[in-house]
């Protein structure tokens, strides 16, 4: 209770700095004024991206030699989705994930570690798509500690990954903590993911359609506010944004997410009120994509998930 306490101090600190010197009206205005049109069509890509977001999993549980049918599969992750969007933290769906997972039969080691590393591979894809924008940030950015810190946080990100890939093979002494045996298992079976070069190249590819998705979806969202805002921009800019919100400190991102848009379009010379807006609307469009997760989930109700291997 006093973590979802804190978190929703962190959001609200963090929100109220933001608005104290705009104008709180105004912004309003814009966000309602959005054309619904492209709310609507945002919304609807949002919610498709969990049909690329299930085939992620999936994947990621064939190279466990666990195969789970699509409907299962689907209505688990819509159901992750919708508690990242209610739960204090953005990471908090993983773990109804994991819950639902382990009630549709798995063993406790494949529920975790699935999720576990469907959420690491999303996360490399953000560390990939940044990396290749790097020249683009470079060319917008001019404070040489930022451009070294793009550079720092794209690299230690990637070096992690490595480091994950080959954690088991530093020695079998870490054998005697229960944190390292585990880490030491999930290093094993993300190599077992990425190792697998048809399955590795289907997770990172659907990985990296998700991140440049969302990006489109500021992008789409922008032309609706009609800000001078490219594409391309966007798919420099939306990343990093997303790793900031990764970090689990704030309720669902919000606040977070403001201020990390506020400072990422600012570079591009979209002004405080405009960046907000459109963060706003960002996420507005997540929580609607996630909604049928809600749904499900009350469907569902408190019954198991059926067996993940029914026939697909």
């Amino acid at each position: 209770m006093v973590k979802v306490l804190l978190k929703a101090a962190v959001s609200a600190a963090l929100i109220w700095l933001l608005l104290r010197n705009m104008d709180t009206a105004s912004i309003l205005d814009q966000v309602l004024d959005v054309g619904w049109g492209s709310f609507a069509l945002a919304s609807i890509i949002m919610i498709a991206l969990s049909v690329p977001a299930t085939a992620r999993w999936r994947a990621v549980l064939l190279a466990f030699q666990q195969p789970m049918g699509w409907w299962p599969g689907w209505r688990i992750v819509m159901t992750g989705l919708f508690f990242n969007q209610v739960l204090p933290s953005s990471v908090g769906g993983d773990a109804v994930r994991m819950w639902q997972a382990r009630s549709a039969g798995f063993n406790l080691r494949t529920s975790v570690n699935s999720v576990l590393i469907d959420r690491v591979i999303g996360l490399a894809a953000v560390f990939l798509i940044t990396a290749f924008a790097l020249p683009r940030l470079f060319e917008i950015i001019d404070d040489p500690v930022l451009r070294w810190a793009f550079v720092i946080v794209v690299t230690g990100g990637l070096s992690g990954l490595a480091g994950l890939l080959i954690f088991r093979r530093l020695g079998r002494f870490l054998e005697r903590w229960s944190l390292t045996r585990a880490l030491g298992a999930l290093s094993d079976d993300f190599r077992s993911v990425v190792a697998n070069q048809r399955i590795g190249t289907i997770v990172v590819g659907l990985s990296v359609l998700i991140q440049v998705a969302f990006a489109l979806v500021a992008f789409l969202l922008a032309r609706s506010l009609a800000l001078p805002l490219t594409a391309i921009d966007c798919l420099a800019l939306v990343p990093p944004v997303v790793l900031v919100m990764a970090v689990p400190i704030s309720i669902a991102g919000w606040g977070v997410r403001e201020g990390a848009m506020v400072v990422a379009l600012g570079f591009v010379g979209i002004d405080n009120h405009d960046a907000l807006a459109l963060s706003v609307l960002l996420g507005a469009a997540t929580i609607c994509g996630a909604l049928p997760g809600g749904l499900v989930w009350l469907i569902d109700g408190r019954r198991h998930t059926p067996s993940p291997h029914l026939a697909e």
